[in-house]
């Protein structure tokens, strides 16, 4: 809490590792890039739809996070834990879900085309800028995942995902990814997500969702949203 209070203080937004993100759009002046990012549950009941927490992220157009807000909250009947320590208390410190409402409307969004799965990799054009994505892993079972990207460079890693280190049995694997450029088609919003899944049987425990979020300048660094690891 104290960490949570010190980013506040700072003008940092404080955000959690998230489960899921989706890019929704830069502002049509390019100041500023929008995305929405969720936190599920630990506990995810069969037949019922895991709790989650949905906020909307305003980033610069560096990619660092500015803003925060709430956008919805999904809980069912069933009694559950929050994945991440403190997502609670970062939803109370956000911005309320109707000045999100009254943002979106004040600044018309760019929407993005939808994201694919990268399997042996995916390509965006936007005039004379060509990115290419692709995943690269590490390690045996259940692998270490880098996010590959080049746009006028060689390819580099630009996000990174380990595994669980008590997850031998987190063997299967689902990647996919969102690519929205800016107004002046300089810079590119990247959202990955990843699943991780164990092996089909009798009581397995849910898959793994992780969500990364970053904005690549041309062959210049980029800035992630959020690269840290839940479960």
């Amino acid at each position: 809490m104290l960490s949570l209070l010190l980013l506040m203080l700072a003008g940092v937004p404080a955000v959690p590792a998230w489960s899921r993100v989706e890019v929704l759009g830069w502002t049509r002046d390019g100041t500023a890039v929008a995305f929405r990012g969720t936190v599920q549950s630990l506990e995810r009941p069969d037949g019922v739809m895991p709790s989650e927490l949905a906020f909307l992220v305003l980033a610069t157009p560096d990619g660092v996070p500015e803003r925060l807000y709430r956008l919805e909250r999904r809980q069912p009947m069933d009694e559950v834990t929050w994945a991440d320590e403190g997502a609670e208390d970062i939803w109370k410190a956000a911005g309320t879900e109707k000045a999100a409402k009254q943002w979106l409307e004040a600044h018309p969004l760019s929407p993005p085309p939808p994201g694919g799965k990268l399997g042996s990799g995916i390509e965006s054009r936007n005039g004379g800028r060509r990115l290419s994505l692709r995943v690269t892993f590490e390690g045996k079972g259940c692998r270490n995942a880098a996010l590959q990207a080049a746009i006028g460079s060689a390819p580099r890693a630009l996000l990174r995902d380990k595994c669980p280190p008590d997850a031998e049995n987190l063997t299967l694997f689902d990647s996919t990814a969102q690519i929205a450029w800016s107004p002046d088609g300089t810079r590119a919003a990247i959202g990955w997500n990843i699943t991780r899944a164990y092996k089909t049987k009798p009581g397995a425990p849910p898959p793994v969702d992780s969500g990364h979020f970053t904005v690549l300048a041309g062959s210049d660094g980029a800035k992630s949203g959020n690269n840290k690891k839940r479960r």
